[in-house]
């Protein structure tokens, strides 16, 4: 396999366009082989994944739906009819916001929890083999800092308070 050696350029935009291709190839080609091997291994698929993972962290384990839709980046149909699915298998219910009438929580239940368990090992497996063997832990951190710098620059009020306090995909308690 050809090692990639970025070539100096006079031109600053350059090696940025190269940068942005390369995690765009490099997002696909790892969501993919997260979302196969999720498949493979017979647990949850990895849009309900994140999900309930993202439930998972949330204070209360709950969200309003269109919270939930923004910070896993599901549009508001793909989010309901996620949420209608892990409903009716009960690994989380819908609650209704006591503020607003026409507002519907989604809140993670204890078979939700235990979906996240049961999936995490072969999670974590492929992320290991996939993602985290291709870095050492000082480049890890680097990257780390450097998309958290953009998601604060991006202004993702959100994103900004979860990422920092959570350092793992391991589901909480």
């Amino acid at each position: 396999m050809q090692e990639f050696k970025a070539v100096e350029t006079t031109v600053h935009f350059e090696s940025h366009q190269v940068a942005w291709r390369s995690l765009l190839t490099v997002h696909a080609i790892l969501t993919k082989r997260v979302a196969d091997g999720l498949a493979d291994g017979g647990g949850l698929s990895y849009g309900d994944y994140d999900v309930l993972l993202t439930l998972n962290e949330s204070p209360g384990r709950r969200l309003r739906l269109s919270e939930l839709a923004e910070l896993t980046l599901l549009s508001h149909s793909g989010i309901s009819r996620c949420v209608t699915r892990l409903e009716a298998e009960g690994m989380l219910r819908r609650e209704r916001c006591e503020t607003d009438g026409r507002g519907f929580y989604a809140a993670l239940t204890r078979s939700g929890r235990e979906a996240l368990r049961k999936t995490w090992p072969n999670y974590r497996a492929i992320i290991e083999e996939d993602f985290a063997n291709s870095m050492t832990a000082a480049e890890a951190e680097k990257l780390a800092a450097i998309f958290h710098r953009m998601i604060v620059r991006l202004g993702s009020p959100r994103f900004h308070a979860t990422v920092p306090q959570r350092m793992t995909d391991a589901p909480a308690g």
